[in-house]
């Protein structure tokens, strides 16, 4: 028999061990860049909506297992989300070769964002 402690654990587990993947490509000095910026941009602006909408579903299924209704805790994850974004620009920001952009937090949020419309069947 669980306790509430593993309880929690066990369903944030895939949620966790995916902030902590973002947490290590962060701490990275240089990520691999294409030759063309345009397409460099877009591919990366894209890695990070798809990011970012990973951890929100992650994040949901978590609080699902747990048996919270998406209705109540679909704000609480967006902002969990975007708080996340926020500290991993900040840790960036201390990363050699690396800078934090606002910009990228949008992306982030724009990821769990459409998480959100796909959950309620908007899109």
């Amino acid at each position: 028999m669980q306790n509430k402690y593993q309880k929690y654990f066990i369903s944030f587990f895939p949620a966790l061990g995916w902030a902590l993947l973002i947490y290590l490509f962060s701490s990275k000095q240089v990520l691999p860049t294409l030759t063309l910026s345009l397409a460099d941009c877009i591919l990366k602006k894209t890695a990070h909506i798809t990011v970012y909408a990973v951890l929100y579903y992650f994040i949901a299924q978590g609080f699902q297992k747990l048996n919270f209704k998406f209705e109540k805790v679909w704000l609480k994850i967006f902002f969990i989300c975007l708080i996340y974004a926020i500290s991993d620009e900040i840790h960036q920001s201390m990363v050699p070769g690396r800078t934090a952009t606002i910009t990228d937090v949008g992306f982030d949020s724009l990821g769990a964002g459409l998480v959100i419309l796909y959950k309620f069947g908007l899109i």
